[in-house]
């Protein structure tokens, strides 16, 4: 494919300009063509400093650092996490449509991004209830598409949550249940209440057994 052929939208223009960044043919197909079809991925690219993150180091890196980032438990936030969702999911996309990554690798990036995000925001909710207490007596087991390693672009995340109550960290006043049911539904707030920066991922509980009537955790 020759540059003549490939036409770049004026705001991208500006916006490669303001980055000195120059991407090669297929690179610059792709982000036109994305620009112009795709708002949810043209947002992401005029966020920040994302877009010269990915043409500068490449999608491998900068997704290598938001799954640092979202794996950093009560270092990091609901924030973070909305954080390196942006960025998996442009990076991701963007190495996708061009060829770079084959399906294997996409799934792997965001079913990754998903572990270490549940895997945070457990500790965070815990650490809330009780300041400094480690997650030991509660955690989630993935089903679905998350169970298998093979997210999608929308997919949400089947979800069960398990505690022990002998070692389920919690208030004084709390009983095990109780606590447990209150973690779970911070866990579950961390992960999909949406804001202006997005969410990070749909939880679904009801594949748990009789979740008509049993408790979330």
């Amino acid at each position: 494919m020759s540059d003549k052929s490939i036409h770049v939208p004026h705001e991208l223009q500006r916006l490669l300009g303001d980055l000195d960044a120059r991407p090669d043919p297929v690179f610059q197909d792709v982000l036109s063509r994305t620009w112009q079809t795709s708002p949810f991925l043209w947002g992401l690219m005029r966020r920040g400093d994302a877009l010269g993150a990915f043409l500068g180091d490449g999608p491998d890196a900068m997704i290598a650092r938001a799954l640092a980032e979202a794996g950093k438990g009560t270092a990091a936030s609901a924030a973070t996490l909305r954080q390196a969702k942006a960025d998996v999911a442009l990076a991701t996309a963007l190495a996708d449509l061009s060829g770079v990554y084959a399906l294997e690798q996409v799934t792997e990036a965001l079913s990754g991004l998903a572990d270490r995000a549940i895997d945070s925001a457990i500790r965070i909710a815990v650490d809330e209830r009780v300041s400094g207490a480690p997650p030991d007596g509660f955690c989630a087991i993935a089903l679905g598409k998350l169970g298998s390693g093979e997210l999608n672009y929308s997919s949400d995340v089947d979800l069960i949550f398990l505690f022990d109550g002998s070692r389920l960290a919690r208030r004084e006043a709390d009983e095990p249940e109780t606590a447990a049911v209150r973690i779970g539904r911070r866990v579950v707030d961390l992960l999909q209440t949406r804001d202006s920066n997005g969410y990070v991922f749909r939880v679904d509980l009801r594949l748990r057994p009789n979740s008509e009537v049993s408790p979330t955790a």
